[in-house]
């Protein structure tokens, strides 16, 4: 009788000892959300065809993630797309009813105004100079038509017709204070979060990089699991320096830095220690100069990183991309969440320029 009653209670203590975790499947993908006159001139088909490609190509895959981080969704109409028709029930994009409360790297709350309150601002700082949005990024865009300039190089073909330059005008002037970061989720979403970072792109760069012309921030969702837990998950698109080549200088290292420190506060802040997966588009990879500081952030923090090493953005074997760059999409696990599989996405059928990922991991749960 007291072998028995000895047995039993080391069986519960095993199985009460032993920590229970759920599976979890999620994919990041950049999906290239530049206006046509951009992605059409470059050899890549419209927005338009890809978001298309991008949610049947989801619903055909033979595991579909649980969780999709989109980087570059700069169009609402286009986040609607997807939200609509890429096959999940719950989402997270900023404007409308997606998005209820924005924050910014200071913890203050934003009211859903902020977008509309941002652009009145420029238009009334402009209006001193006898200008406004639409009028400067069409005369920074293309000089000006009057003067036959944007004629002769419509013709030639260096610049796109009138009216795709129009497109890129309101594209420039919508996305102004927007982040283009979408996160679909088969569970539900209870909260959401933006954070805004405090660095932004050169003004002297606009029409280079036009990291001035977004607002790079942070989004972090807290999704339901099955047994009653709780995964954070955190999607970002980091400072780009669109004139970078591998293992040289970064223009934009400083930033990007910060922008990494700014997140890892910010959902440390925000989660405390519950499960969280945080991915995107960092922008950076093994060769990049800043790739080794933050690396060495990883081993401090005990946050896994990737599982290999293989390029997201590589002109050799994606015709969107226009060099190898390496791995600039990453996800990562923190607070115990692990990853167990890693493989690119949409590799032989790319729907952007850049590949995605797809990752499991093993997230510890009540």
């Amino acid at each position: 009788m007291k072998i028995k009653t000895f047995t039993t209670l080391l069986v519960l203590l095993a199985c009460c000892g032993s920590a229970k975790a759920e599976e979890i499947k999620v994919l990041t993908q950049n999906i290239w959300g530049v206006p046509d006159s951009v992605s059409v001139r470059t050899g890549g088909p419209s927005i338009q065809t890809r978001k298309v490609q991008f949610c049947n190509r989801l619903k055909s895959l033979p595991e579909s993630p649980d969780i999709v981080m989109v980087q570059e969704v700069w169009n609402i109409d286009d986040a609607l797309y997807m939200i609509k028709n890429c096959g999940y029930s719950y989402s997270s994009y900023q404007d409308g009813e997606h998005f209820n409360t924005i924050l910014n790297s200071s913890s203050q709350k934003l009211t859903s105004n902020f977008f509309e309150a941002v652009k009145q601002q420029i238009d009334d700082a402009l209006s001193y100079f006898g200008t406004n949005i639409d009028d400067l990024l069409t005369g920074a865009v293309c000089l000006s038509y009057t003067s036959g300039v944007c004629n002769m190089l419509e013709e030639v073909g260096i610049i796109p017709d009138r009216s795709k330059l129009l497109q890129a005008t309101s594209w420039f002037k919508d996305s102004y204070v927007k982040s283009g970061l979408l996160i679909l989720s088969k569970r539900p979403i209870v909260s959401q979060y933006r954070m805004i970072y405090s660095s932004r792109g050169d003004l002297d760069k606009l029409l280079n990089d036009l990291e001035r012309s977004v607002t790079k921030s942070l989004l972090l969702v807290k999704v339901a699991l099955p047994n009653g837990s709780y995964l954070w998950v955190a999607n970002t698109h980091l400072i780009s320096d669109h004139e970078y080549k591998p293992n040289e200088r970064d223009h934009y290292s400083t930033q990007r830095i910060t922008q990494f420190a700014e997140a890892l506060s910010f959902i440390k802040n925000m989660v405390g220690t519950e499960p969280v997966i945080f991915g995107g588009d960092f922008n950076m990879g093994d060769t990049y100069p800043c790739w080794d500081t933050v690396k060495s952030v990883f081993v401090r923090s005990g946050i896994q990183g990737d599982l290999d090493e293989q390029a997201t953005y590589d002109g050799r074997y994606n015709k969107y991309a226009n060099g190898n760059e390496g791995k600039l999409d990453h996800i990562l696990g923190i607070n115990g969440v692990t990853a167990e599989e890693e493989s690119l996405a949409f590799v032989n059928n790319p729907v952007s320029d850049h590949y995605g990922i797809f990752k499991t991991f093993s997230v510890p749960t009540n």
